[in-house]
């Protein structure tokens, strides 16, 4: 199985129509879910519970079970044993229990071939120097610091050098615009690439810059940003503001600011969103949109739960996972942008009315 997931990490990641991609991609999610239901007792145990057998027949991915994202932060589900695991992962868990993600290194190979497919696409196959709109990572450091400087680690594959621009001040981020702009001169191109997460990149720096009517002619960079809007919906920034701010201040084009869309649970399984607002899906994972209530998958252009369908996973159960995201597939093939597969839409985080329907399936007792 290993063999055959790197073929398919090693061709282009929207080169494949959608039939050509399911030849490909299918037996290997159904083989990698076997592979924890064999090798996890409690991950089989929540199988068996699902009424779930490796010996049926899968005829769609929608088929197979898909774990609770919240499944990981009530228990420590591994596929492989203690001695083979090289990290674990944490996630930020704002709110709650962080997920805790064992890594092995065969997971942790795939993770950043994956990874690195997807950014190469999007922000070029040369690396460039990473300006990093966070503060720099300490021993000490808290759940989310630890979290997104994991995250961080993933895009840095492409780095050819990387730095760090905001520190803590009194408990509070704070941008260092000089050294942004001394480092700025040191070099002899300003094709960089400019990182941070969402929220950070555009209230600790962008809202700074603007403040101090400070300006920017980075035309050849590439502002690449994760971690959602839920913080910037609240005060009411929506996506077109966000790219508008950045462009008048760093002096970059709209299409060079790309959205990418992952989670910890999953690392490695990026999606980037490209200049037509659609996030692509690569050619080693999947997604299906399941309605709040029934759970069912719902037809292109209806909303619902996101789920994250990848081979990825060889440490733990991330074969199949179900999301409290909320999306909607809004195209098959064909995108504009002259990407193959499939695309779809984030629409925010599920309220708790809609997230109601798989309460149970949520339950942190699921696997008692």
């Amino acid at each position: 199985m290993n063999q055959t997931i790197n073929e398919v990490l090693g061709i282009d990641p929207y080169s494949l129509t959608p039939e050509e991609k399911g030849k490909k991609l299918n037996p290997l999610v159904i083989d990698c879910f076997n592979h924890h239901y064999t090798h996890c007792e409690k991950f089989r145990i929540w199988c068996d519970k699902q009424e779930y057998s490796p010996n049926q027949t899968i005829n769609n991915l929608s088929e197979l079970p898909y774990l609770p994202v919240n499944a990981f932060k009530s228990i420590l589900l591994s596929s492989v044993p203690d001695d083979q695991i090289v990290r674990k992962l944490s996630s930020s868990a704002t709110s709650g229990l962080p997920s805790q993600i064992p890594i092995d290194q065969i997971t942790r190979q795939r993770q950043m071939k994956a990874s690195l497919l997807v950014m190469s696409n999007f922000i070029g196959y040369k690396r460039k120097p990473f300006f990093i709109l966070d503060e720099q990572p300490r021993k000490n450091s808290n759940n989310e610091l630890q979290a997104r400087a994991a995250a961080t680690r993933g895009f840095l594959v492409c780095a050819s050098s990387s730095d760090y621009f905001l520190h803590l001040d009194k408990d509070k981020l704070v941008a260092d615009v000089n050294k942004f702009e001394a480092k700025l001169s040191e070099l002899s191109t300003d094709e960089i690439c400019i990182f941070g997460f969402t929220y950070i990149l555009y209230s600790y720096f962008i809202k700074l810059l603007k403040e101090k009517k400070v300006k920017f002619n980075l035309k050849k960079a590439k502002i690449v940003h994760i971690g959602g809007w839920k913080k910037l919906a609240s005060e009411k920034v929506p996506p077109e503001q966000f790219k508008k701010d950045i462009s008048e201040t760093l002096g970059v084009e709209s299409q060079n600011i790309i959205d990418f869309y992952g989670f910890t649970e999953q690392m490695g399984v990026l999606f980037a969103e490209c200049s037509q607002g659609i996030k692509h899906i690569p050619t080693f994972a999947e997604i299906i949109i399941r309605d709040f209530q029934t759970l069912k998958a719902v037809s292109d252009n209806n909303k619902g739960l996101i789920q994250v369908l990848s081979p990825i996973p060889n440490s733990f159960p991330g074969a199949s996972i179900i999301t409290e995201d909320v999306g909607k597939i809004v195209l098959r093939d064909n995108c504009a942008c002259g990407r193959r597969g499939p695309g779809f839409k984030i629409l925010g985080r599920a309220q708790k009315a809609e997230a109601r329907g798989c309460g149970d399936l949520l339950s942190e007792k699921v696997f008692n």
